[in-house]
């Protein structure tokens, strides 16, 4: 017996598998955030759906995202993130929901806290950018850096950082009604 050493990973089922997952994510969470944007303030099923929210994976999983802030993770995912905003919304839009977004049960962190540590990220990022932008049309010497690929397969124009994925966030009232 021995090793078999044929590598039969495919790198392009994985992207696909891993598109596929977060286009299911995204379907799921926009549905809960469709839902919670129905609700209304007063109603008196709200104290029912606090406890079930509560009680559900849906803040561990909001939490998970919300922890990781850096710029890269917040573009590569960006609807998802877009989406997460959506169910912030909804839950900050109802008064008694409101709730979960503070501070409960022994966690560490609010969710409002890890908003507010996102938006302090993309408010430097947005300054850094305009300054870099600035030096670099006043210095046509440098080059841009490739931070990550572009998904248009089509153009050559690799060297983005899908600023406007970035500007979503940055000027999109679901990041800052929050």
């Amino acid at each position: 017996g021995g090793y078999n050493l044929t590598n039969t990973w495919d790198a392009n089922k994985y992207i696909q598998d891993q598109q596929t997952k977060e286009q299911n994510i995204i379907d799921i969470v926009s549905k809960i955030s469709d839902e919670l944007l129905k609700m209304k303030s007063g109603d008196d099923n709200n104290n029912q759906y606090l406890h079930i929210i509560k009680f559900s994976c849906l803040i561990p999983f909001l939490e998970s995202y919300l922890k990781n802030d850096s710029i890269l993770e917040l573009e590569r995912h960006i609807d998802i993130y877009l989406s997460i905003f959506e169910i912030l919304n909804g839950l900050a839009s109802v008064k008694e929901l409101k709730v979960l977004l503070l501070p409960f049960d022994n966690r560490s962190e609010s969710i409002a806290a890890l908003v507010d540590k996102i938006k302090h990220n993309l408010e430097i990022y947005t300054k850094n950018s305009l300054k870099q932008s600035n030096y670099k049309s006043n210095n046509t010497s440098l080059q841009p850096i490739n931070l990550i690929q572009s998904n248009d397969n089509q153009s050559n124009n690799n060297t983005i950082f899908s600023d406007a994925g970035i500007s979503l966030l940055t000027t999109s009232p679901k990041l800052l009604r929050i």
